[in-house]
This record gives C-alpha cells, structure tokens and sequence, in this order.
C-alpha cells in the first residue's frame, strides 16, 4: 500500500513528492528485499562429537550450507540407492534437552562414501563433495580416537555460552 501511495504521489505532485516516492520505494525494497536476505540466518549440517578431536580437529572453516540446502535430494537419493538416509545421524540439540543419538564414525563413513563415488546428480556441486569430503576427514579422525558422532542441523554462529555448556565438540 505504501508503494502504491508513493507512486501516486509521485504522479500527482511532482516537485514535493519524488523525495517522497524515493524514500517511500526505498524502505520498501530494503524491507521487503536486502533486510531479510541479510539478517536470515543461514542452515548448516555439520558433524558433533562426543569429545574433541584429536590434532588437528575438524575445519573450523567448515560450515555446511551446501548439505544443509540439498539434504531433502541427499536423502531421497540414498534411499533409492541403498535405503538409508544421512539425516538418520541427526538432529538433536543438547541445549534444548534432547538427548544426541550417537554413531560409530564408520557408519557415517560408508554413508559419505556412497554418496562421494556413486552419486551424480545435477544437484552434487563441487561445495556439496567439498562439504563431505571435510565430513568424512573428520569422521576419520574420530574413528582412529573411538569417538562416537551425531549431526547437527542449526543457525550458523556458536554463542560463548553454548561453547561453555556443551558436552560435546565440533571439532
């Protein structure tokens, strides 16, 4: 509605209202358009363990945006493929008092495996093998220490407090 006037005023007082119409435009785009795209937080999927990592710990780099964007094709493509999906390593959240269902890493590993050398699918870019080549590393790494992992599904960004209560390690 405030579009609609903005415009209405532009054609009916000129001189007074462009100024007007601009601003009116303006606070509509950055509201409805850049605001939102800017401020919503963005999904990741990443691997959670029981305990740290041993040396050198999983990427700190790695965010998983890519899976988290792709996990509904991820999984109706297992499941076609061998019937099991990668979602079933997750999504519980400790700090909302869910109890985290943990796995052996070499399950994770055949999973990410499959999907590494079998899938080729329009949807499988070069950032989504990337994403789960960081995924099996770490897995890896936690299957030579005897570290149990889950999956996590969250709002990029860790609090300090989160860091603080957790149980568990991201890397």
């Amino acid at each position: 509605m405030a579009l609609g006037i903005g415009i209405w005023g532009t054609l009916s007082d000129w001189p007074i209202s462009v100024p007007v119409a601009a601003l009116t435009i303006g606070l509509y785009v950055l509201v409805f358009g850049a605001i939102p795209n800017f401020w919503m937080p963005e999904c990741i999927i990443h691997p959670y363990f029981e305990r740290q990592l041993p040396s050198p710990g999983s990427s700190a780099s790695f965010r998983g945006h890519e899976l988290a964007k792709w996990i509904d094709e991820v999984d109706e493509w297992l499941t076609e493929y061998n019937g099991t999906r990668l979602s079933k390593y997750g999504y519980a959240h400790g700090l909302s008092n869910e109890a985290n269902d943990w796995y052996v890493p070499s399950e994770g590993i055949a999973v990410v495996d499959t999907l590494l050398t079998q899938c080729h699918e329009p949807w499988m870019s070069e950032q989504l093998r990337r994403e789960l080549l960081e995924i099996r590393n770490s897995l890896e790494l936690a299957a030579t220490a005897d570290i149990r992992f889950c999956l996590h599904m969250r709002w990029w960004g860790v609090s300090g407090h989160e860091i603080d209560v957790r149980e568990g390690s991201y890397r």
